[in-house]
């Protein structure tokens, strides 16, 4: 007897946009002193990494945009008008999966959004039964995969999957897209959710939400996160232009910045400049404008100049838009070695997956000690790869 995922939904469907949180009241918060007293300031002996010390950073403007970025919604409340289930152009025999399983699956037309505008896919469901995996498709596919007819249609692009926990409660999934070699003009013209299942099951969906990448820093007006940009992720300081934020340090022998650039899109160029203060004298390190969301620019100014003197170390940046976002992509002031050997850790896990460990962007806090000690390494421009869009365990909650 041949059996199907039967993928249910429950009865309101509504597309809705980010609420506006209030604004903040301030323009300036400062915490410690540039110019005057109080904790002393840090020194780069070691590699300093800025992100991570933002309690001893001055930070003037940075404000959330007046306009909050979109985060669009459908609630399957009642059955969704614009959603479809997925029916293959050519069915493999008994809907079976090349791997014996089952599939069952929905999608939905989307307006030609530009892809790079979208950050990430979370989906609430709940599911039962034998139901143990969720693969997301990207974009319309017209005509029969003959290599793969099972997946296709109606999608052209397997673009990420995470396990399914079948314990018959609700969950939340969150999956980043991953267009592997498809141009970055592509447009963004399908969203397509297909469920696999070793047996009978049944997946509810309750809403299924596409963040835009600026919500990703709604949150506040600064602060430290994951990036991915291409195939590296990298731990990254977040402002809004225009704004800046100051640290007073003392550069040690030899000292040098360290420091990527980067922006969430290409219509969203950001001017970046460095400088550095000193008995009273303001120099320019560098001013760049950069636009460019699938790479990060990596850049290293030299500040053996000002070794041994404490300074005020100025990172800011300037947008056409109010509120663009400004990545400053692992800012590290570092020095000379104190010994002429380097100094080389090889880590080794075995069976351990890159997107399985919080080190490398994982939403869960996975491997704290990992962290604390890349903090503490040099890193400024190592790339790390990672398999997008590929879990073993799933993202719920």
């Amino acid at each position: 007897m041949r059996t199907t995922v039967a993928v249910a939904a429950a009865h309101t469907w509504s597309r809705s946009a980010q609420r506006s949180p209030p604004r903040p009241p301030f323009v300036l918060t400062a915490i410690g002193c540039v110019a005057c007293g109080g904790p002393a300031p840090p020194t780069a002996d070691m590699a300093l990494h800025l992100e991570d010390h933002l309690d001893v950073a001055v930070i003037e403007g940075s404000e959330l945009p007046a306009a909050m970025p979109a985060i669009v919604e459908w609630r399957f409340d009642e059955p969704p008008p614009d959603w479809k289930v997925a029916v293959p152009l050519v069915r493999p025999s008994e809907d079976l999966l090349p791997n014996g399983s089952l599939r069952g699956g929905v999608y939905v037309d989307l307006p030609d959004w530009r892809r790079g505008e979208w950050a990430d896919v979370v989906v609430r469901a709940r599911a039962a039964g034998a139901v143990y995996n969720m693969v997301m498709g990207l974009n319309p596919r017209e005509v029969a995969n003959p290599n793969n007819p099972g997946w296709g249609a109606p999608v052209q692009i397997i673009a990420g999957s995470t396990p399914i926990v079948q314990d018959g409660s609700i969950h939340t999934y969150r999956i980043r897209p991953n267009w592997g070699d498809t141009p970055a003009t592509t447009p963004w013209r399908r969203l397509g959710l297909f469920f696999e299942a070793r047996g009978p099951g049944s997946v509810e969906l309750l809403s299924v939400s596409v963040v835009s990448k600026g919500a990703l820093y709604a949150e506040a007006p600064f602060g430290a996160r994951a990036v991915t940009a291409g195939d590296r992720i990298r731990r990254t300081l977040y402002t809004h232009a225009p704004g800046r934020l100051s640290y007073r340090i003392r550069v040690p022998e030899a000292g040098r910045l360290d420091v990527g650039l980067g922006v969430l899109g290409e219509d969203a160029p950001v001017t970046f400049r460095a400088s550095v203060e000193a008995r009273g004298r303001v120099e320019a390190l560098f001013e760049e404008r950069y636009a460019d969301p699938d790479e990060w620019a990596q850049r290293s100014v030299d500040l053996s100049a000002f070794a041994g003197r404490t300074v005020t170390l100025s990172l800011e940046a300037e947008a056409e838009r109010p509120g663009t976002v400004a990545l400053w992509v692992a800012p590290t002031v570092g020095g000379a070695r104190s010994s002429a050997k380097p100094n080389v850790i090889f880590y080794v896990i075995d069976g351990g997956w890159a997107d399985d460990m919080s080190v490398y962007g994982y939403n869960r806090w996975t491997t704290p000690f990992l962290e604390r000690l890349a903090a503490e390494g040099w890193s400024s421009s190592m790339p790390i790869a990672t398999r997008a869009g590929r879990s073993r365990r799933p993202s719920a909650s």
